[in-house]
């Protein structure tokens, strides 16, 4: 094998695992350290009309929702459909103190796009409700229509942007999600409403597929 031939392997596999890592889907959520700022959102999802149309972000200082499209033909599998969590303990109590849902909806067509695939994404504070996270994936009242979940455990924070993307079974699949913590925040009562209303439109998409 001449060395021109050689190098022409080497750039082709690079390149590839370069464009892999590239076109998957990702979700980042990271806390400010403010008591009044919202959860930080970064996503390359779209809206269903692809690269051009944006996905729906919510956030308020203790949840985050993302509602975006991924292009399974330009990544490496489409996420296996169903609701997945895991999450993040806190190191000196051992409990949640950040949890994530992703539901992945079917696989449906877009128009002008082709095949593509709905993902929502919920990211929950310790401080939601004032109650503890496990409470969600057990079935309490206010989140109780999010238990079915596959939870696949949790980390230990530590401040730094974690990967819990194989916790949520979203990989290789093609769903990156990471989560930065920092400081813990203190529930504000006004906010409870907008808190119920993300679960309440997050779980909707379990029960109705939309595809424009």
């Amino acid at each position: 094998m001449s060395r021109f031939t050689l190098f022409r392997l080497v750039c082709g596999v690079v390149f590839g695992i370069s464009t892999s890592v590239a076109s998957a889907a990702l979700v980042t959520f990271f806390e400010t350290g403010s008591d009044t700022a919202p959860v930080g959102v970064i996503t390359n999802l779209t809206g269903p009309s692809g690269a051009t149309s944006t996905p729906i972000i919510t956030s308020t200082t203790e949840t985050a929702t993302v509602d975006g499209f991924h292009f399974p033909g330009l990544s490496p599998f489409p996420v296996v459909v169903g609701l997945h969590s895991a999450g993040l303990l806190d190191p000196d109590t051992g409990l949640l103190s950040e949890l994530v849902f992703v539901n992945a909806l079917p696989i449906g067509s877009c128009i002008g796009i082709g095949i593509c695939q709905e993902l929502k994404v919920l990211f929950l504070s310790e401080t939601t409700f004032g109650l503890p996270l496990e409470s969600f994936l057990f079935g309490h009242t206010d989140g109780g229509a999010l238990v079915g979940s596959t939870y696949g455990g949790a980390l230990v924070e530590d401040g730094t942007l974690q990967d819990i993307s194989t916790l949520l079974g979203t990989v290789p699949e093609g769903l990156i999600v990471r989560v930065k913590t920092d400081v813990k925040h203190v529930p504000e009562p006004a906010s409870l409403s907008l808190v119920s209303l993300g679960i309440a439109g997050f779980v909707f998409g379990r029960r109705k597929q939309k595809f424009v």
